[in-house]
């Protein structure tokens, strides 16, 4: 897929004419930006399962604190 194919949700808002992810409340925001961090969790937790596929739920666990405990 070329680049400019991609999907961009700003495009997507100015081509609606709304202005919601502009104007939207800080509780909003901070509720879009709490789902994103969750969304971006369950992706991890995902990736974990399928690096290591034989590994226990206490051990991805594990490997997901150990992640989240990073200090980069």
């Amino acid at each position: 897929m070329h680049p400019s194919a991609c999907y961009d949700p700003y495009v997507d808002l100015t081509r609606t004419g709304t202005d919601e992810g502009v104007s939207a409340t800080p509780a909003k925001k901070l509720a879009q930006a709490l789902e994103m961090m969750r969304a971006g969790f369950r992706i991890k937790l995902a990736a974990l399962h399928v690096r290591f596929p034989d590994a226990s739920e206490a051990e991805i666990a594990a490997k997901f604190s150990r992640w989240l405990a990073r200090d980069e």
